[in-house]
């Protein structure tokens, strides 16, 4: 438990708006050399995704900070992606899956950010719903459900 309380404290330290400035973006190694920063941000995700996801039951391991790391390279590169932004919040979310109120707090943020992006993202309105049933805040919750529903493609309004 203090290992996550740690790597959450690692994790709003390395997300502060001084860590984003130009001569501290967050790095990630990358097999080969790429000079585009949209590219760089592209393989830095698909690093950041395999590492997070393979290691998402040992979110204290090198590998994990190594991909949490990759992660927010991608963003500082390219911060113009709403998926980038929808999975650091599923990263947060997994960090707080032990009732950690800062990593849900932060995950939303991200989930906000994404949706800010790309408004259609209607399983990014579903885990923020999740979350606010979790705290036990149902008509925000019911807020992002109804949205989801009303927005999406399966849904049939009668004629």
């Amino acid at each position: 438990m203090k290992k996550t309380f740690f790597l959450i404290f690692l994790v709003s330290v390395f997300t502060s708006s001084s860590l984003f400035s130009a001569e501290n973006k967050p790095i990630c190694k990358l097999e080969k050399k790429v000079f585009n920063d949209k590219e760089k941000a592209k393989l830095s995700f698909r690093k950041a995704r395999l590492l997070i996801t393979k290691n998402q039951n040992n979110t204290i391991s090198h590998e994990f900070i190594e991909g949490f790391q990759c992660l927010l390279a991608s963003i500082s590169l390219d911060n113009t992606k709403a998926n980038y932004f929808s999975f650091l919040g599923d990263t947060y979310n997994l960090l707080g899956l032990n009732n950690m109120t800062k990593a849900k707090l932060l995950a939303l943020n991200s989930y906000d950010i994404a949706l800010k992006l790309d408004e259609n993202l209607n399983d990014v309105k579903i885990k923020i719903a999740n979350i606010y049933v979790k705290e036990d805040l149902y008509e925000q919750a019911l807020d992002y459900f109804e949205s989801a529903l009303n927005s999406s493609s399966m849904y049939l309004q009668p004629n």
